[in-house]
């Protein structure tokens, strides 16, 4: 559902939007192993490199980028044997062992569990479309807000969105940070009419009966705001729930 703000308009946020199911590939030269040559993909995708250097329309960039991304697709599956040989279920066991310790052996995840399954999906379409159908890689939330960035909050609320999304129905690890302190700055570059913030807070609300372990250090008003609904009972009734004293 797109973020209603009265400070983002309808162009602000087709352009600014960030769609975590379309990562851009790193490019790298593919290492071709047929023993006669470059095979018949690798030729092709060369071809279509050098045709998206030289795209006159962003239509044709398009077109071309989406036949690169195919081809690119194609060729890890004939050419790796770690795609078209292990099966889904390996291949979810090594994705696992990319989490912390803390994680895989207690369920305690760490700051950078959270960028787990973007880095495994980043690497190449099939693995972000195993890592993408799999709920257990997407249990883990973290949320900062940023008050020096007026497009930060709103940006974040399409990433979680999607995020709760593709958790299913498994419990969830919440962190939500506010730092307080920016309040008395003149840094603050989010303006008053912005409800970015408001809007991820109601999204982390609906889905509090799923909180397993919780850790929210927001202000007085963040906290007051997400347990307006009289839902504050099961926000507090996570397995683990911290929040640091507000400040005086």
């Amino acid at each position: 559902m797109p973020l209603s703000c009265p400070y983002h308009n309808d162009t602000a946020q087709s352009t600014n939007g960030i769609n975590i199911s379309q990562l851009d590939y790193i490019r790298v030269e593919p290492e071709c192993f047929f023993e006669e040559g470059t095979c018949q993909l690798c030729e092709e995708l060369f071809a279509v490199e050098k045709d998206i250097e030289g795209a006159t329309t962003p239509l044709n960039a398009t077109l071309m980028i989406n036949r690169y991304q195919s081809l690119k697709t194609e060729i890890n599956l004939t050419h790796s044997p770690i795609i078209c040989d292990l099966p889904v279920e390996i291949l979810l066991k090594i994705f696992h062992s990319c989490f912390t310790d803390e994680m895989r052996e207690f369920g305690e995840p760490g700051y950078e569990d959270s960028f787990v399954p973007l880095k495994v999906g980043a690497v190449c379409r099939t693995w972000r479309q195993i890592v993408w159908s799999s709920p257990e890689f997407w249990t883990v939330i973290s949320m900062k807000r940023i008050l020096s960035s007026s497009s930060h909050s709103y940006n974040q609320y399409a990433i979680m969105e999607e995020w709760i999304e593709r958790s299913g129905a498994l419990p969830l690890q919440v962190y939500f940070e506010e730092d307080v302190n920016w309040y008395d700055t003149d840094n603050v570059k989010v303006p008053s009419e912005c409800q970015c913030w408001k809007r991820c807070l109601e999204m982390l609300e609906k889905c509090c009966d799923r909180w397993e372990i919780a850790f929210l250090s927001l202000s007085k008003m963040s906290f007051e705001y997400i347990g307006r609904s009289g839902r504050r009972g099961k926000i507090c009734g996570a397995r683990r729930f911290d929040s640091p004293p507000f400040p005086s």
